[in-house]
């Protein structure tokens, strides 16, 4: 989707897609719900790659993007199975010089599979979030996102969800109301396991200041009850953390790396 147009890219089940240069030997540049022109109509761009394999080697990942005027850009990734190794960065929400910022919005939904940044993850300035039910993301220089879930299991079955940040500053959440960091959900009270890791050893600074927070709970019930399975959370590795004290109107969630 672009221009002020709508668009959605799907794939049939047990199918695979490669994305990769126009020579097929190095890296392209994948926009999903791009609207790049100053007006007031909106667009909306979906990649659903669910049910199916994504292979993508890619310089820079761009979702949700508005340039200019009172409209908005909205993009949104799902990603199942397969690999995606992005050389620069991931933009989720890039509202630029748009009149309502907080309609542009960039979402990645990860249920499975592996995504390997070599930059950051950059918020845009609209709404960014990132899913990662199941599968892993590993980020090298930078996090910046206004939601984050790591780590969701459903009636279907176990899950185990990973995501490491090798360097550079990390921040979730803004402080206002409705941004929320979750890790190690389930949705019901069935047999499902949840295992969800979100580790910061390697960053260099972390400001968690969201409105809702969530470790192993469970979201969703069946019957009432909250027997059954198991939900582990593992707030980010080497980093101390504890809720803001009443009085603090951020209503935040504190980290910071204990002193060596």
């Amino acid at each position: 989707g672009g221009l002020k147009s709508k668009g959605q890219v799907t794939i049939l089940p047990g199918g695979v897609l490669t994305i990769n240069n126009r020579a097929g030997t190095g890296n392209a540049n994948l926009y999903i719900g791009r609207n790049n022109v100053s007006t007031g109509a909106s667009d909306s761009g979906v990649f659903d790659m669910r049910g199916g394999t994504l292979n993508a080697s890619l310089n820079n990942l761009v979702i949700g993007v508005h340039t200019a005027g009172s409209g908005s850009g909205v993009g949104t990734l799902y990603f199942e199975t397969g690999t995606i190794n992005v050389a620069g960065n991931v933009t989720l929400a890039d509202p630029d010089t748009s009149a309502n910022p907080a309609n542009t919005t960039g979402q990645i939904n990860q249920t499975g599979g592996a995504i390997n940044i070599t930059g950051g993850v950059i918020d845009g300035g609209g709404a960014s979030t990132i899913r990662l039910e199941n599968g892993t993301m590993t980020v090298g220089n930078g996090f910046d996102v206004d939601n984050l879930l790591v780590g969701l299991a459903k009636a279907s079955g176990n899950v185990t969800a990973t995501l490491t940040v090798n360097g550079g500053a990390v921040r979730i959440g803004d402080g206002s109301a409705g941004s929320s960091l979750s890790i190690g959900l389930r949705d019901s009270d069935t047999g499902a396991k949840t295992l969800g890791t979100v580790n910061l050893a390697n960053a260099t600074s972390a400001n968690i200041q969201v409105d809702t927070v969530q470790l192993g709970a469970v979201v969703g019930t069946v019957g009432g009850g909250q027997g059954g399975g198991e939900r582990q959370a593992h707030p980010p590795h080497g980093w101390k953390c504890d809720d803001r004290r009443p009085d603090d109107r951020s209503r935040g969630f504190a980290c910071r790396r204990p002193h060596r």
